[in-house]
């Protein structure tokens, strides 16, 4: 990845965020929430593309378990309080990923078709530092599809 030095442990950090998300809260999560559903053959990727500028990372699962309500909740929370408190109920995270991601990245943008598909998107500014990234704007797109 051209201008890609700076950038590889931020990326790292979200790759494996979003990886967990596909691999373990989105299969959990759809038996959870529809119980009445099959998750056999639903299957899970993650797509890694790049410019000159921009790293972007996504994720598409074919379980559509994300609750964009409490993710928006959990988002809210954590940067309302000084200290995050972490969500650890039993066989779930703390709840704090999505904050990894997006601190990480400049853009995020979700998409949800419950019972049916996620796809997850993370943009990252290439050849910045540390610092440089911080003080970029930041954009948040998120679509719930329930027709």
């Amino acid at each position: 990845v051209p201008r890609g030095q700076k950038i590889i442990d931020p990326a790292l950090i979200v790759a494996d965020e979003m990886l967990m998300n596909i691999l373990k809260d989105a299969p959990l999560y759809f038996q959870k929430n529809f119980p009445g559903l099959d998750a056999a053959g639903r299957a899970s990727s993650l797509t890694i593309a790049f410019d000159h500028d921009r790293l972007l990372l996504w994720t598409e699962d074919d379980f559509g378990s994300l609750s964009v309500d409490k993710m928006i909740n959990r988002l809210r929370e954590c940067y309302q309080n000084d200290q995050i408190d972490p969500l650890m109920q039993d066989g779930q995270g703390a709840g704090l990923g999505c904050r990894i991601i997006f601190d990480t990245s400049v853009s995020m943008s979700v998409f949800v078709k419950p019972g049916k598909k996620t796809v997850f998107c993370a943009m990252l500014p290439l050849g910045l530092s540390n610092r440089q990234r911080e003080v970029l704007p930041k954009n948040l797109q998120i679509l719930a599809l329930t027709f």
